[in-house]
């Protein structure tokens, strides 16, 4: 009863706030590094219904994050997310299966006013049969895709020259009552003209081919949100790696200097996501998604256990996952292996500038200091080389850092903004009636990717190398933005294509 006008009153308070947040949100200028000391404490301590052990939460901040006027924001976002919980209808609609008739049951015309482009249902997911093969090598979920492993193989689940999106683990979890369990194992069949789902595993689980279609891609929508972007990357590598670096590096150091603008408001803008996402049972991850809070921190665990810092690192990810070369057109490889050639290029000439050798940067007591604090912090520490610390190693871990802050942050905010809005294509949850998503998850999906969709703060427009020492650092960090200022002219050249990281998309940090 009522719940259609409640539904409507919890989608103009929800998005008249967020509203006039993304039109007032301040740009803050990039600051210099100072020197300063970062205090951090367990998630734990500050959100134990929702265990992550192991994940730090930084409790001090430097002087450009703006702390005390972030930090009242977010009191004030976290007592208006309770108060729309308790005003949010307990049913709602399932969601239309038509793009223009889910905007119009869904989108909140706020958004446009705010400024926001609408988003626009992907050309190669309407109408389409085979969902799970057109996102396995594009946009936001192209992370996914291996070759099947010996074991596969002699156990008949694929054969050698097949290809696996696997998210088995997901089928040990239980799931809200109502719901099919999200994930399983895809196994693709491959042509030169691109992918083919032959099956989706499901350890015995006799779902209908459509359903089970729809489960793997939930699965795969929360993997990708809740565990490797709100996990991995916002509040596991870059947190760690900037309480790191501030903490061990001066502010006059040169990686401390090529690393400082991922760092811009980084640490409160984590805190405000751990808030907002992984806080306890209303927090997004739990109330999204398939799973209570005890099974998102039980999922999480197997995340954390499982860590590899090097998988982030594009060129290791397909390397091991064979895929650096497919007889079929993977866009999502080519675009962030094109970009990551850049940023990895970019910051072995910036370091070459400081450190002649290797031997210069075992030398560094500092740089030391710097790789055991990252090994303390992160879940697992990063295999280092034989011999010592070289200057490829500090290379590689700059770069990875770097390249989370800039291309997959604008994959997984800003390019999913098309590819994760449309529900009835990339669902969050799937109903065991077989129905489509409920309105509400779906209106809540949107509101979380809009607060990520920002058009400030952008890498081009703030000045990075103002952070540079001296001039000829300085020139390096202006040639690495012509060279992503190049890459972006031959893209656009190529034609747009909406599953693409593009350069002039880039914001400065992954929380901006």
């Amino acid at each position: 009863m009522f719940a259609a006008p409640r539904f409507a009153l919890y989608r103009r308070i929800m998005a008249g706030f967020l509203s006039a947040g993304f039109k007032d949100h301040p740009i803050e200028p990039l600051a210099a590094p100072v020197d300063t000391e970062i205090d951090h404490v367990p998630h734990d301590e500050l959100w134990p219904d929702l265990p992550l052990p192991g994940v730090h939460v930084a409790s001090s901040f430097i002087p450009s994050d703006q702390a005390e006027r972030r930090r009242r924001k977010i009191r004030v976002q976290m007592k208006l997310r309770g108060l729309l919980v308790d005003l949010a209808p307990k049913d709602s609609p399932p969601i239309p299966a038509e793009e223009q008739a889910f905007l119009e049951a869904v989108y909140p015309r706020e958004f446009d006013r705010a400024g926001a482009p609408r988003p626009v249902l992907p050309p190669e997911l309407r109408g389409c049969d085979d969902v799970v093969a057109q996102l396995a090598v594009r946009g936001p979920f192209g992370s996914f895709l291996r070759r099947p492993t010996p074991d596969e193989v002699a156990d008949g689940e694929a054969a050698e020259d097949e290809y696996v999106v696997d998210l088995a683990h997901y089928l040990d979890h239980p799931v809200k009552p109502g719901l099919v369990r999200p994930g399983g194992k895809a196994v693709l069949t491959a042509s030169p003209t691109g992918l083919a789902t032959r099956a989706i595993l499901r350890g015995g689980d006799d779902l209908a081919p459509g359903l089970a279609q729809r489960a793997m891609v939930a699965g795969m929508h929360e993997d990708i949100s809740t565990f490797r972007h709100n996990l991995g990357v916002h509040n596991v590598i870059l947190t760690d790696a900037a309480i790191a670096t501030i903490n061990r590096l001066s502010a006059r150091h040169p990686v401390r200097r090529v690393l400082q603008h991922t760092f811009h408001t980084l640490l409160i803008g984590n805190l405000e996501n751990c808030n907002a996402h992984l806080a306890g049972a209303t927090s997004f991850s739990a109330t999204l998604f398939s799973h209570d809070a005890q099974e998102v921190s039980s999922i999480a665990a197997g995340h954390l256990a499982r860590f590899d810092f090097e998988d982030f690192a594009p060129d290791v990810q397909f390397a091991r996952r064979g895929t650096t070369e497919t007889p079929f057109p993977y866009p999502y490889r080519d675009n962030v292996l094109e970009l990551w050639g850049v940023n990895l290029a970019y910051v072995q000439d910036y370091l070459a500038l400081y450190y002649t050798d290797d031997a210069a940067i075992r030398a560094d007591a500092a740089i030391a200091r710097w790789a055991d604090e990252l090994d303390r912090l992160l879940p697992n520490p990063i295999a280092r080389p034989d011999g010592g610390l070289t200057r490829d190693w500090v290379a590689r871990v700059c770069a990875t850092v770097i390249h989370l802050s800039t291309v997959e942050h604008d994959i997984l905010n800003n390019v999913a903004w098309d590819y994760n809005t449309f529900g009835f294509a990339v669902p969050t949850v799937v109903p065991a009636s077989g129905e489509q998503m409920d309105t509400l998850r779906a209106l809540d999906n949107l509101a979380v990717l809009f607060v990520t969709w920002r058009p400030f703060n952008m890498l081009f427009d703030s000045h990075v190398e103002s952070m540079a020492l001296d001039g000829p650092g300085r020139r390096v960090m202006l040639g690495w933005l012509d060279r992503l200022r190049e890459v972006q002219e031959q893209m656009e050249a190529r034609g747009h294509d909406p599953s693409l990281a593009y350069p002039a998309n880039f914001n400065i940090s992954v929380t901006n």
